[in-house]
């Protein structure tokens, strides 16, 4: 399950663009999983460009 570092999030939206669950949204600018939602796939790991997620 990928889990959010919300100081490093900038709100860049990459890892909503990927994700093909749709498990992310934004709230207060910094991503928020669903993680009923979440496949655990990575996708938004590998998208975010500064390493935001793990």
């Amino acid at each position: 399950m990928p889990v959010v570092d919300t100081e490093l999030c900038i709100g860049c939206r990459k890892c909503m663009q990927v994700c093909p669950a749709d498990a992310i949204s934004m709230k207060e600018k910094v991503a928020f999983i669903n993680k009923a939602m979440c496949r655990k796939c990575g996708l938004c790991i590998e998208h975010c460009p500064v390493q935001a997620l793990s």
